[in-house]
């Protein structure tokens, strides 16, 4: 026997050969195991698309959950508050001044009306993100525009929605595929998109096709969070939180109509009946009847009043309300932790938090909008938008600065937590070089340190020709 065959057991099959001993498989992970906890928990392992096949089912169902279920519309907002804000701005990295100036000028005035319906484009930004969150998708398509339509930038932008764009669509085609309505190269990349004229459903235009038409893929953009490599199509932030929130929102309604029927009744009277129609309680006719011809009774304040023989009177006792108040408050932060956002953030209830514990919170809810907006809104909408637009733009950049094509986006500026401290944490940074003054005027305000500097200047400036002498004014001995 050989070293080899000695050391793992095994002969090879020769003259005498021993049997090689079965090696009995172990299970160091639970969860990969049959155990009491985890039997008859089998899910299927799907792949990136197929795990996606109910996206549509998923869609509907977080659109109705955001129409009608408060706290699941509160949550999708939160999102779109934090993340888009007022607006996400780009900055020119230009060398040159001027050339900043013209392109954030350009900027302004076509974002004006950047849609392809003339819409606002931070209103854009912030519909393209709902959808994202809601719906688990969006498509942007570029519109070039001709020179008659008078635009300082000859390009417009259209939001398509997520249902344009056939989830049913799979097929192989010569030279890729078709894949929940997105087309494929033999590489994996996207060359098309297949979209209808309207939303299944709508009344289709004079001039519309009822099948879907190929768009390529420089003229559609398509937003969404991907979660899993080869993932086609995006899932609403909502799915996880789908179910809990149903049942949540039934259990609430069954309480507040249990304490509606428990209610519905003041008194009983029993005993022997009177054969007229006259109250037992007054001896008279009743003064009003409900809906059946029954005489209503009406209780009065300070009231006496006598009984006949054999009768008395039983007050209805309702159920209070369950005394396990926290279910809800609980089944709710179960919630809006699977829809990724702080239970404090949704309902605005910060009364089991202090100053400090508030930071932590919501430093980290912060980290995961900043995660969403580089990660996800950055590369896939603003950058590509940005790319194209400057390419439409009738501005002449200079070619010997290599900036003068590219930016980066500012957003709104968080609100301090607490002022005082805040500000001087960021005046500490700025004197012991931990941060510059551009960064923290970023951050401070989400406005760019030039412009802010510029009109420092243009207010001091101002102020002394006025001949005014201001505590503000960093100048002076002892300034700030």
């Amino acid at each position: 026997m050989g070293l080899f065959q000695r050391f793992f057991g095994g002969t090879g099959g020769g003259r005498g050969a021993s049997p090689v001993p079965k090696v009995q498989a172990r299970v160091d992970y639970e969860a990969g195991s049959q155990t009491r906890r985890t039997r008859g928990w089998n899910p299927p392992d799907s792949g990136p698309v197929a795990a996606t096949s109910t996206a549509p089912t998923i869609r509907a169902r977080s659109r109705d959950a955001h129409r009608n279920d408060g706290v699941a519309r509160q949550i999708v907002e939160a999102w779109v508050d934090d993340v888009v804000g007022w607006g996400l701005t780009p900055r020119s990295l230009a060398r040159e001044a001027a050339v900043r100036d013209r392109v954030h000028s350009l900027w302004s005035e076509w974002a004006e009306t950047a849609g392809a319906a003339g819409e606002d484009f931070a209103a854009l930004t912030s519909v393209v993100v709902r959808e994202v969150l809601a719906a688990g998708e969006c498509f942007v398509r570029f519109r070039p525009r001709k020179p008659e339509d008078k635009l300082v930038v000859p390009l417009a932008l259209e939001v398509i929605d997520a249902s344009r764009v056939p989830f049913d669509l799979t097929r192989t085609i010569e030279g890729g595929t078709i894949a929940q309505g997105i087309e494929r190269d033999l590489l994996g990349r996207v060359v098309a998109y297949h979209v209808l004229d309207v939303v299944p459903g709508e009344p289709l235009p004079a001039n519309g096709a009822s099948e879907p038409r190929r768009i390529p893929a420089a003229a559609m953009l398509h937003v969404f969070d991907q979660e899993r490599p080869g993932q086609v199509r995006g899932v609403s932030a909502l799915a996880t939180a789908l179910n809990r929130l149903r049942l949540l929102d039934a259990w609430s309604d069954a309480v507040l109509l249990r304490q509606q029927l428990a209610n519905l009744y003041v008194a009983f009277r029993t005993g022997s009946s009177s054969s007229d129609d006259a109250s037992p309680w007054t001896g008279q006719p009743p003064a009003e009847t409900d809906s059946s011809g029954r005489p209503i009774v009406a209780l009065e304040p300070g009231i006496f009043e006598e009984l006949g023989l054999g009768e008395e009177v039983k007050f209805s006792d309702p159920p209070d309300p369950p005394a396990n108040q926290s279910f809800g408050q609980d089944q709710l932060r179960i919630a809006c932790i699977a829809a990724g956002v702080p239970p404090e953030v949704v309902t605005h209830n910060w009364s089991g938090a202090n100053d400090r514990l508030a930071r932590v919170i919501l430093n980290a809810w912060r980290r995961r909008v900043e995660r969403f907006r580089w990660s996800v809104l950055v590369p896939r909408l603003l950058r590509p938008i940005w790319k194209t637009w400057i390419g439409a733009s009738a501005l002449q950049l200079p070619v010997d600065d290599p900036g003068a094509r590219r930016a980066t986006w500012r957003a709104h500026a968080w609100p301090y937590v607490h002022p005082v401290q805040d500000v001087s944490a960021t005046v500490g940074s700025i004197k012991a070089g931990l941060t510059s003054l551009s960064a923290a005027v970023a951050e401070a305000s989400g406005e760019d340190a030039e412009t802010v500097l510029a009109q420092i200047a243009a207010d001091n400036a101002r102020a002394d020709s006025l001949g005014l002498s201001l505590d503000s004014d960093g100048r002076k001995k002892g300034g700030a």
